[in-house]
């Protein structure tokens, strides 16, 4: 039969399959291959061929077949074989009787869904109407007592008219006198954009609570800056640039280990905008938190020990000169005891040295990516920072 003696042939046994219980296919007694697929069906106990798509050829997680189709027949572009998305229009927008699609989708929303969406519809038109409203209104130097402001002015009134002067910055508005007249309640320039930024749209309200992380690790032992990256919201990504301190650190009665950081820089997209902000603890919206404090207990106790031994040493060494000279006379006391205290002098030194060891301050650490909040405390109405809208 041309079998060996160890009852194979050409690597099989009579049965057809290898020492390994495998046949020229591949495949074992029970019909599986080596990596556990059905040889027949090609799936494996979890029912997913080797390319992760199940016997309807769907995959379970993206829930598109092996052309990308999802189980309507759409593609990822949301049109089907016959370029016709699913509200019946082809890619040029219109329908099956060449009319234009209409532009209303049903999106299914729930009541919720809904009623968030219309929020955020409406906060969007009063933005846009109180954007319009600042770019028509125009200040008008009001004659008399106090300032007041115009609703509006014609674009008309705007043009210079020919020959006649400007005041104010308005130019060809009739009735108004060539010269300044004392009293008046003319506005100076800053007066007028620190008037008008507070007619702002308010971008982050005061005290709006962002999540953030620690992107700059903090040791107390070093000063300088610090920096922070906000997690989410519409400014998810953004970094903030501050300080930190710890207060009380020359108080040695105080526990000083905490820290308070502080926000005074926010980088978007490559342009810096000044905040007033602080770090929070998410738990207890406390600004005062740690991450790790090291108090040195062993180099401050040690350090006074330590003292304490070399002043000990130093009253024995002048104490020893002391009583070896009793019994001479006083001059040679005297110059045996200023001796002994010029040699004893370095250890003084030393004793100052290791007892101030303890008043080192402990050491704080707020290491990387530790989760923080940042809290607002002033409102932020630059027009370069998107809205932060919460409806109470």
């Amino acid at each position: 039969m041309g079998f060996s003696k160890d009852g194979l042939k050409d690597g099989y046994n009579q049965n057809g399959f290898t020492n390994r219980g495998f046949d020229r296919l591949g495949c074992n007694r029970h019909g599986k291959d080596a990596l556990g697929y059905d040889c027949i069906t090609g799936l494996n106990a979890l029912g997913l061929d080797k390319d992760g798509f199940n016997a309807n050829g769907i995959n379970p997680k993206t829930g598109r077949d092996r052309l990308g189709r999802d189980s309507e027949g759409f593609y990822e572009d949301g049109f089907n074989d016959s370029n016709i998305d699913r509200y019946g229009c082809d890619r040029e927008g219109m329908d099956e009787n060449g009319e234009p699609c209409s532009n209303e989708v049903n999106f299914n929303l729930n009541l919720g869904e809904e009623a968030l969406l219309n929020n955020y519809v409406r906060y969007q038109v009063a933005m846009a109407q109180a954007i319009e409203a600042e770019n028509n209104l125009v200040a008008v130097p009001s004659f008399g007592k106090g300032i007041k402001r115009v609703e509006s002015i014609p674009d008309a009134t705007q043009q210079q008219t020919q020959g006649q002067p400007s005041i104010g910055g308005l130019e060809g508005i009739s009735g108004l006198p060539t010269t300044p007249i004392a009293g008046s309640g003319s506005v100076s320039s800053t007066e007028a954009n620190e008037s008008s930024s507070t007619d702002l749209p308010v971008r982050i309200p005061s005290l709006t609570t962002m999540k953030a992380r620690i992107a700059c690790e903090i040791n107390t032992d070093y000063k300088g800056d610090t920096c922070a990256e906000i997690m989410d919201g519409p400014l998810a990504g953004a970094m903030l640039r501050g300080t930190y301190d710890v207060p009380y650190i020359d108080r040695v009665d105080m526990p000083r280990d905490k820290i308070q950081i502080s926000f005074d820089r926010l980088i978007w997209r490559r342009q810096q905008i000044d905040i007033q902000a602080v770090a929070i603890n998410m738990d207890t919206f406390s600004e005062f938190m740690s991450s790790d404090v090291n108090y040195h207990r062993a180099y401050r106790w040690g350090g006074l020990a330590m003292a304490t031994a070399i002043d000990l040493t130093q009253g024995y060494i002048i104490g020893s000169a002391a009583s070896g000279s009793a019994s001479s006379d006083a001059e040679s006391a005297g110059t045996a005891m200023a001796i002994q205290m010029a040699a004893s002098e370095p250890l003084k030194e030393m004793s100052d040295l290791y007892r101030g060891r303890m008043d080192r301050p402990p050491t704080v650490t707020m290491f990387i990516d530790e989760q923080i909040g940042i809290m607002f405390n002033e409102q932020v109405v630059d027009e370069r920072v998107p809205f932060v809208f919460s409806d109470r």
